[in-house]
Order: structure tokens, then C-alpha cells, then sequence
């Protein structure tokens, strides 16, 4: 059964922090505490992955506290766009000069490459640190299609609410109008009844 696109976009940003999470960890931080391998290329290669962890564990924070459409537009206000537009011009313009720069250092160092193996096999569980370096590049391009996904069920959501509440004003209208039928029907008993009255009377006299 396919995931409404609220969960699906509250469950997808969480896997995607932790996956992000688990490189600067695993991976970022311990290369920029030791000498084994100069701060340049450590720079080069992972850019402002950083920013991007602490951008995405404050939105998923704000997505988890309000799940919903209201919490969502608070969490893509335009300040928010505005420094996630600034982040990702860094992360996305360098991409491709960062994968240079990585893939040639682990074939010519074998000191980071032997790190590198020892990480991905331990702490990432085998998982690729080019493809968790992709992931960014890759979370960017798929909320559109999320929030695109969030709009129109809040739409159908709106919808047929309405739908709803103009079914329960039909309803109370044919209530209205059978009250009014009945009133129409007592009222003209009681005008035989009143007729009854006066041909007695006449009758009398």
C-alpha cells in the first residue's frame, strides 16, 4: 500500500539525515581530525556537508514537530528556501570537481584508501561513500515532486469536505422542508376542524 505523500516525505527526510549524518560522522570528522590527509582535499571533497546536516536536522525537526500541510509551508518558508538555495549552490556547483578530486585521491593514497575500506566495511555497513556524497544532489530534485504529492491530497482532503458539508446542508434542507410540509398539513386539518366548528354552530342555531 503506497504511503501518503505527508509520511512519505517525513519518513524519506529522516532516512536521508541519517544516511547524510552517518558520512560526516563516520568519514568527514575523523579526516579532519588527523594528519591523514591534507585539509584541502578534505575541503575539496565534501564541500559545506556539514551546513547541509544541520539545515536538514533543523527541518526535520520543524516537518516532525507540525506534520502537517500548515507545518509544512511554515517549514518551507522563504527564508528557509532562501538558505537551503545558498547551501545547495555550494554543494551542487562543486559536485562534480569534489568527485574528481575524491576518486583521484583514493587511487593515488593508499593511507586514506585502506580508511575509506575500513569505514564503509564498520561503521557505514558497506554502504558507498560516493553514493552517500550523490544523496544531496539527489534529496534536492525530489521535493518538488513531494510537496507537489502533499498538495494534491490536501486538495482531494479540501474536496471532498466540502463535499461533505454540502451533502449534510442537502440533508438538513430536506429536513427543513419536510417540516414545512407538515405544518402545511396540520394547519389545513385544523382549518377543517375549524369549518366542522362553525357548520355545528350553524346547525345549532
Amino acid at each position: 500500500k503506497a504511503q501518503d505523500p505527508l509520511s512519505e516525505l517525513l519518513m524519506t527526510e529522516q532516512s536521508f539525515l541519517m544516511d547524510l549524518n552517518a558520512l560526516v560522522e563516520t568519514v568527514v570528522k575523523p579526516l579532519r581530525n588527523k594528519d591523514l590527509l591534507a585539509q584541502r582535499y578534505v575541503e575539496r571533497m565534501f564541500l559545506n556537508v556539514e551546513c547541509l546536516v544541520d539545515f536538514h536536522r533543523q527541518l526535520y525537526g520543524k516537518l516532525e514537530e507540525a506534520p502537517t500541510p500548515m507545518g509544512i509551508v511554515e517549514a518551507f518558508a522563504p527564508a528557509q528556501l532562501m538558505h537551503m538555495e545558498g547551501l545547495y549552490s555550494v554543494y551542487m556547483g562543486n559536485y562534480e570537481k569534489a568527485q574528481e578530486v575524491f576518486h583521484e585521491r583514493k587511487q593515488k593514497d593508499t593511507a586514506f584508501r585502506k580508511f575509506l575500506e575500513k569505514q564503509c566495511s564498520a561503521a557505514l555497513q558497506e554502504r558507498s561513500i560516493g553514493n552517500l556524497l550523490v544523496t544531496p544532489v539527489q534529496r534536492v530534485c525530489k521535493y518538488e515532486m513531494l510537496l507537489a504529492g502533499v498538495a494534491r491530497t490536501e486538495r482531494k482532503r479540501v474536496a471532498r469536505e466540502q463535499e461533505e458539508a454540502a451533502g449534510e446542508v442537502a440533508d438538513a434542507a430536506d429536513r427543513l422542508a419536510a417540516c414545512s410540509l407538515l405544518e402545511t398539513r396540520i394547519a389545513e386539518v385544523q382549518e377543517c376542524l375549524r369549518a366542522v366548528d362553525r357548520k355545528r354552530a350553524a346547525a345549532d342555531q
